[in-house]
């Protein structure tokens, strides 16, 4: 039978409608000229344009945006002439990092003005969205831009995973993977049924759909090749198995989906649960899994120039570890050991970074990786715990933990164009902490620790006499959830 691991136990799946939420992580969107009809007298040319600076100041108040602001400057001095405003997109959207480009065009109509503007792929320049905007005047351009930008964040909102709405054929929106079962602990030989669902953000399941599972032992270094491979789901969007190993340790299951989003830009999620296989003999048993995402937004405005630089940065890190430790529980229940037995787990990071400053120059970052227990990096992973009923208090620590991946630079400048660079994506993380024993716990010989805490990194709006600072919308988020129990010959189910 193939196995098949829970990221949860006994998870209950809603199959009813439900809001999707945009995926962790920074949207970039590349702003290209917006082109007058060069039938247009110089003076509505000119006033016209506000239309394109009102876009890009309305798109920049979206925190989980960041702007490249590529259009071509132009001075407020009626005095001076008007550059020449071409259609051409320089740099080529597709060397920008951005998610998509934006470029767009003012024509006549009739009395009045129509402001068209297309949201675009990078990749291939297909376009995903395009905006009409009448206007009654050229001094009405400002409110145009406005409207335009309002109506194309709301299609990106869409897009991203923020609405209902319309989608490409076969694209989803932050796809999740349900794994259930009903134990984190099995004897060795001993088999239990499992399951995993797959569904679309707003519910719907995701029918006769492939995904793939791989199976590890060892710190992730065996790979249980009956237990790994190409799965799909079945009609209801299911897939069932058992669960079961001939040798003890921790067994970890990965399931990976494999999907297009709503962009046409591929990606994939994962889910991962880790069981204790044990045997005769007495175990102590630690789950650590934590959850650590900093968002950072950050504005700097020079009142002289008039010139803005916006930073935005997302990191993340999510693991879930499982460790076994063999030793004595003295006869009052003390217990405790940095000797670890045998682990294994799963986790990813990912930091995404966009800035654009003053409008010369702009960065993206994105970098990803996975937990690495590689021989090498596995002699740096040390956990322990204790628990003392006799103080009413356990203690743990996790640290040492690293995950490695490729991060890919992209910089550009409004002068000599973007340059690309990728090297490598390494982050390390840890936890240590305890709790009180309750009468609970005491009873049920599990101790378990929970811990979520949201900080706030919004320092206040800060001005001087050149400029402003502000960091409004930054914030951390810290999840840690710890459960110690002790399995084998004694164990309590």
């Amino acid at each position: 039978m193939v196995a098949i691991a829970a990221a949860s136990v006994s998870v209950a799946v809603a199959q009813t409608a439900a809001t999707c939420s945009r995926p962790e992580n920074n949207l970039v969107a590349a702003v290209y000229n917006f082109v007058p009809e060069r039938s247009l007298p110089a003076d509505d040319r000119r006033q016209v344009l506000k239309s394109e600076s009102a876009f890009v100041r309305t798109l920049r108040q979206d925190p989980e945006l960041v702007t490249q602001d590529l259009t071509t400057p132009v001075a407020d001095d009626a005095g001076k002439q008007l550059p020449d405003i071409t259609d051409r997109m320089l740099p080529p959207p597709a060397e920008t990092g951005a998610t998509f480009s934006i470029n767009g065009k003012v024509t006549k109509a009739g009395t009045g003005f129509t402001l068209t503007t297309d949201l675009r792929r990078p990749s291939d320049n297909a376009v995903l969205n395009e905006v009409t905007t009448p206007f009654a005047s050229a001094s009405d351009s400002d409110t145009a831009g406005r409207a335009a930008a309002l109506r194309m964040l709301q299609f990106i909102a869409g897009q991203a995973g923020a609405s209902q709405g319309p989608r490409p054929s076969g694209s989803l929106i932050g796809p999740q993977i349900i794994l259930q079962i009903a134990k984190d602990r099995l004897r060795v030989n001993e088999a239990e049924p499992g399951k995993v669902i797959l569904m679309d953000c707003d519910g719907t399941r995701l029918k006769e759909r492939e995904f793939t599972s791989a199976a590890r032992l060892d710190q992730g270094q065996t790979l249980l090749a009956q237990s790994s491979g190409t799965r799909t789901t079945d009609a209801n969007g299911e897939y069932s198995g058992t669960i079961s190993s001939k040798v003890p340790g921790v067994f970890t299951q990965v399931v990976t989906l494999k999907y297009t989003d709503t962009l046409g830009s591929p990606r994939e999620v994962n889910a991962a649960k880790s069981v204790a296989i044990y045997s005769d003999g007495e175990t102590w048993q630690m789950s650590v899994t934590v959850k650590h995402l900093t968002r950072v937004r950050y504005l700097r405005e020079d009142f002289d120039s008039k010139r803005t630089d916006i930073l935005t940065s997302l990191d993340v890190k999510k693991s879930n570890m499982m460790f076994l430790f063999k030793t004595e529980t003295s006869p009052e229940g003390e217990a405790g050991t940095d000797v670890i037995n045998a682990f294994n787990g799963f986790g990813e990071a990912s930091y995404r970074e966009g800035e654009v400053s003053y409008g010369d120059r702009w960065h993206t970052i994105f970098g990803s990786g996975l937990v690495d227990q590689s021989p090498d990096a596995a002699k740096h992973i040390s956990a322990s715990f204790s628990v003392s009923p006799q103080n009413k208090e356990f203690q743990f620590s996790l640290s040492g933990l690293t995950f490695r991946g490729q991060r890919f630079n992209n910089t550009c400048t409004r002068d000599t164009g973007c340059k690309s660079t990728e090297d490598a994506f390494v982050v390390s993380d840890g936890i240590n902490g305890g709790g009180a024993i309750t009468p609970e716990m005491t009873r049920s010989g599990v101790y378990t620790y929970k811990h979520t805490e949201k900080k706030m990194l919004d320092e206040g709006l800060k001005k001087n006499e050149l400029g402003s600072e502000d960091r409004s919308g930054s914030y951390e988020i810290n999840e840690i959830d710890v459960k110690i129990s002790r399995i084998g010959t004694t164990s309590k189910r």
